[in-house]
């Protein structure tokens, strides 16, 4: 008897299917992957993304909102830096570098998958200037860019630098893409509301995109170049730019309520992109 009850005694084993206590310090914000426009082909060797046609991204999160509701960072005009730069895993990427399509595609993703891939804007109708709301569908971007249709204008001469001649001057000029630091330094200048800094947005631009005017790289010699370029040679160049610039386009039908003028428009990257309730 008092070996039964040794056998069956107080003791009681552990179930192996216990349910383990929830901690809420292990839950892992979701991710997705997002495809870049340039499938990394025009990233030089040494930039994380070479030759890397997707990046991963975390899922929004309350921290994400804190960032982009910041007054200081939308003050200073960087809270979609700070946004991007923690929602990447991969950390060792700069967003200055960032081609400006992969970067305009990585925040249509996160937008989506935030606040939903419906985006209401309100635009002002062109001709009457009274406002009309359109909604864009952000969840299957165009791609956009035809290097492959312009290759006997376009030459890539390394991953990123491009090289055309100018139909007029005969001039070769060797070209790079927008990134993202040369879209901040040109949003300044769109918010800098001296006279005559909207009419050099566009000469501004070419000035820091080119990098060499038949083989001279000095920055006076260039400056000067685009100061006195043809139209001919202006227009050249912008189709050029716009042929090698891998991007994404997501166009809506606008319709004035008021006076019914019609047009297709873009997407606009407006305020209440990331802030859909302020």
């Amino acid at each position: 008897m008092s070996r039964n009850k040794n056998r069956l005694g107080g003791h009681k084993p552990e179930s192996a299917d216990a349910p383990q206590q929830f901690n809420p310090l292990n839950f892992v914000a979701p991710t997705e992957f997002v495809e870049l426009p340039s499938k990394g082909l025009h990233y030089p060797e040494d930039h994380p993304l070479h030759m890397k046609d997707t990046l991963e991204i975390k899922y929004m999160t309350a921290k994400d909102e804190d960032i982009l509701t910041s007054q200081t960072l939308l003050r200073k005009g960087i809270a979609l830096e700070r946004f991007l730069q923690n929602i990447m895993l991969d950390k060792s990427i700069n967003i200055d570098t960032l081609l400006v399509g992969d970067k305009n595609a990585i925040l249509v993703s996160a937008r989506g998958s935030g606040y939903g891939y419906d985006y209401e804007a309100v635009m002002q109708c062109p001709q009457c200037s009274k406002e009309t709301s359109v909604t864009f569908d952000l969840r299957n971007p165009t791609m956009t860019g035809d290097l492959e249709g312009k290759r006997e204008l376009i030459n890539e001469v390394s991953p990123g630098l491009f090289s055309i001649e100018m139909p007029l001057t005969k001039f070769t000029i060797n070209f790079r893409l927008l990134n993202g630091a040369d879209e901040m330094i040109l949003t300044e200048a769109i918010m800098d509301l001296k006279e005559g800094v909207e009419e050099s947005l566009l000469t501004n631009q070419f000035k820091r995109l080119i990098q060499s005017v038949e083989g001279h790289e000095d920055q006076e010699i260039i400056e000067q170049y685009v100061d006195n370029m043809p139209v001919i040679d202006s227009r050249h160049f912008k189709m050029c730019l716009k042929a090698a610039t891998p991007n994404i386009e997501i166009k809506e039908q606008f319709v004035c309520r008021n006076c019914s003028y019609t047009q297709e428009v873009d997407v606009p990257f407006g305020t209440d992109f990331f802030w859909p309730d302020r």
